[in-house]
Formats: structure tokens, sequence, C-alpha cells
């Protein structure tokens, strides 16, 4: 997707960031506590091998004994005398560059005025592709004003929600009031942005305008929240999503979430959400946790998910199935140093209502992990992870183990190995992806750190050895610098 930056826009917008970060870096110029942030640029690397479509004459092809079609143990689709499959093309690489800078600013003159701000740039360096979004040069992820007394909070522009309705970002203002004890009513909206590419709609899809009408939304919302005795809380939350215009809706939803301890020492969660254009629910959850001992806590928990998607996408016409799920689980931690943690449980699909053309489809899953932390020593930390899952044409076995080891206040070292087998039963068979990263963390001076890091994936194969290849190589590096200081350590 290729896209047509705001260039004035986005230039005004970096320039504002890069003076501020230029203003903090100044010494003396902004005192210690009216400050503090960050600020991080990364570098990425990734070689690939993609995946391209090819022909081969149909006299090449092979008829296996099941009635399937292969070349060189690769499965092929013919019509006629041509036939397709898809290869392995020779490795390709690409290098791209991000610097974020994220701070909270006050001191403004005002008791409980403060500004939060996180932009983000990226550049494509080189390499033989694009990496993904690295055409869009500036993003304002969050950036926003905030008055904040007892009982008001005031923000007002580029802010973002989370709650059991998902993430949502919006241009606009929001106000969160307690008129009670124990009891805050918000209300919020403004220009709705694309969820995760922080743009509006019109802009960040461009490459789809034919099926998107070129114009803004807007998100609406508000939320009650209820705190009693017990440690319990209740939230409802109502929000919908509507074209400028008018002409249709994108979304409403409306939700609940809740934790209670009236039932001590059982400790229950819960939440459920609502999508009124299709008048039925969708994801829910039910959780409760039992204290057995200092040590030992039991976990029980009860799911139902449901695929959501937008009105004005093509999804939007589809009827997606939801699936049922229960799981237990224990952790043990025998002391801050030594824990482990095991779990278990079955998923089960509802009804397709769809007619079979080979025969029934399995509609039910099961799963458990276990997962461990070690730290046999101060300065070295030790962790690993197993789970399996076995469900309808797929079945995942993976192992993860991993170690961190600070050898002084200066460097750190840290090694994680990773297996997986089968991860696409339909596509690789009997295969087994394998890979490690190994990473270095430099402080060579109060508030700044150096990662650098590289990972290495391959696949290997039992049954197949021509099918696609996907392995991969990549790295990085980061630099962090903290800006400013902490109010609450001024004096210690």
């Amino acid at each position: 997707m290729t896209r047509t930056p705001h260039i004035p826009r986005r230039r005004w917008l970096l320039s504002l960031g890069v003076g501020f970060l230029a203003l903090a870096l100044l010494p003396g110029a902004v005192p210690a506590q009216d400050f503090r942030g960050h600020a991080w640029a990364t570098a990425r690397t990734v070689e690939v091998r993609p995946i391209a479509q090819d022909t081969v004459a149909r006299s090449q092809v092979t008829e296996l004994p099941g009635g399937g079609l292969a070349y060189q143990g690769r499965p092929v689709t013919c019509r006629g005398d041509e036939c397709t499959f898809y290869r392995s093309s020779p490795s390709e690489h690409a290098l791209h560059t991000t610097q974020d800078l994220r701070f909270t600013a006050w001191g403004f003159g005002l008791e409980g005025l403060s500004a939060t701000v996180h932009v983000r740039g990226r550049q494509d360096v080189g390499g033989d592709f694009t990496w993904p979004r690295s055409d869009d040069p500036f993003d304002a992820i969050v950036a926003y004003a905030q008055y904040n007394r007892p009982d008001l909070r005031v923000r007002l522009g580029r802010q973002r929600t989370r709650s059991g309705l998902g993430f949502a970002s919006y241009d606009g203002a929001s106000v969160l009031a307690e008129p009670l004890d124990g009891l805050s009513l918000e209300a919020y909206g403004g220009r709705s942005l694309a969820r995760g590419l922080h743009d509006p709609r019109n802009e960040a899809l461009e490459g789809v305008e034919d099926f998107l009408p070129d114009r803004d939304a807007w998100l609406l919302g508000a939320a009650a929240t209820v705190e009693g005795g017990a440690g319990s809380s209740l939230t409802a939350r109502y929000q919908r999503e509507i074209f400028s215009n008018r002409a249709a809706l994108l979304s409403e939803r409306a939700s609940v979430d809740g934790r209670t301890s009236v039932l001590a020492p059982v400790r229950l969660t819960g939440s459920m959400d609502y999508d009124f254009a299709r008048g039925e629910i969708g994801k829910s959850h039910l959780s409760a946790e039992l204290p057995v001992t200092d040590d030992l806590v039991l976990e029980a928990r009860g799911r139902r998910y449901m695929p959501y998607f937008e009105l004005w996408t093509i999804w939007g016409l589809f009827s997606p199935v939801a699936y049922h799920e229960g799981r237990l689980g224990a952790s043990w931690s025998a002391t801050s140093d030594l824990g482990l943690q095991v779990s278990g449980g079955a998923r089960s699909y509802e009804d397709t209502h769809t007619d079979p053309i080979l025969g029934p489809v399995e509609d039910d899953a099961w799963f458990a992990s276990a997962s461990g932390r070690w730290s046999p020593a101060s300065d070295l930390r030790l962790h690993g992870r197993y789970r399996v899952e076995r469900g309808a044409g797929a079945f995942l076995s993976s192992g993860e183990l991993g170690g961190r080891w600070r050898a002084s206040d200066l460097l750190a070292l840290r090694l994680d190995l990773t297996a997986s087998q089968q991860i696409e039963e339909f596509r690789i068979g009997e295969g087994m992806l394998a890979g490690g990263t190994a990473s270095v963390e430099l402080r060579p001076l109060d508030g700044v750190r150096l990662d650098t890091g590289v990972s290495v994936y391959r696949q290997y194969f039992d049954n197949r050895p021509s099918a696609v290849d996907w392995n991969q190589l990549r790295g990085w590096s980061t630099l962090r610098l903290d800006l400013g200081g902490d109010p609450a350590l001024e004096g210690r």
C-alpha cells in the first residue's frame, strides 16, 4: 500500500517533537521536576526468503497415490497443460529505523496541568523490499493536554482508550468526574483513528479508497465505574463509531467489566461485551483465583471468544463462529527466585451451520502448558516454558528456554532458545521450527542504555524436503535515553 504523506503537517509536528527533545537535552533549560520521559532510536534488519508463484508443464507433474499432484515434492494445481505451485525466492533483506520520543511535562503555572506526548519517526534505509509502514515518516501516537484535580480530569488532544472493547484512538476530548466516593463517570469523543495506525481513517486507508468512503469517522463513548467494599468494582461502557456525515455506523458496542473479593479468599474477575449491530454477545470471561497458601494459587477460567469486525469492512458480511474455553491452572512461588506455573484446558467451537463436503469437521481442541523461573544467583535468571495444543487440522508442540546474566553494572547478556513442531500441519507436515536470540545490554551512563541482538530461525522437514523455506535472520540495535527526573525522588 503506497501512501502520499501530508508533508506540511507532518514536518510541523516533527519539528515540535525535535524542539522538545532539544529543550530537554539543554543543560538547565528545563527544571528536572518539570519534565520526564524517554527517547530511543532503533535500527532493524531482517533477511527472509519470499514466496513466489511459479508454473510447470503438466507433463512434469507427478500424480500421488491419494489423488493429489506434486512437482519436486511441492503440491501443484493444474488447469489444462499448465500447473502452478509456490516456491521460495532468493533471500532478500530490508533495513529500517524508528525514533521515538515520549514525555510528560508539567509546571505550567497551573496546578494539575500537564502535557503528554509520544511521537514516532520512521525511515526505510534500504534493502530489497520495503518494510511495512516505513513509507509513513511520522506518527503522533498520543499528544494531549491534561488538567487533573482530585474529582475531575480533562484531556484534550490525541488519546487512546483501553477497555473491554479493545483499543481505540481518537482526536478529541475526554472528561472524567468523581461526583461521589466510589463513583466515576467518563465521557469522551472525537475524530476516530484507524486502529493501530494512529492516523485518521481516510488517510491511513488510502489504499482501499474504493471500499472505504473518503470521509472521517467519529468515536463517541461513555463509561461509569462503581467501587465498593471487598475490593469490588464494576465498569459499564458504551461506545459507537459513525461516519462524519452520519451515513452509516462503523460499530456500536457495550461492555461490562468487574472484579470482587466478596467471596474471600476467592477473587473473581469477569467481563462481557455486546454488539448491538449483530444483536449478540461477543467476548466474555469469568475467572476465579483461590490463594491456598502464601505460595500456591489455584485458578479456574471460563471464556467465550467471538471474532469482531467493524461493519464497514467486507468481514462485516460474514458470520464469525465463537468458541467456548475452559482452563484450570496453578501457580507456585517458593521464593522470589523460584516459581512454577501449570495450566490446561479444552476449547469447543459453535456450529458453523454449513454442509461439510468430505465429512464432519472437528470442533474441539485441548491444550496444556508449564513454565518456570529460577534465579540460582542474584545476577542470573533462568526461565523455561512448554506448550502443547491439538485441534482441528493442527497440532502445536513448542518449548522455550532462556537466561539473563548481569556481568556488571555495565554489561548484561541474554540468550533465548525456542523450538516448535508442526506449527501449520496443513502446510508443512512433520516440520519443526528452531531458533535462538542472543542480545547484549550496555549501560555506560546513568539514563543511557544500548541493546543489540540477533535472532536466527531455521525450519526443518521430515517428510517434505522441497517445502517452502521459512528461514529468517533478524537483527536490531536500540539506544535509549532517559530524559528529566522523578520529582518523587528529589532530595532523597
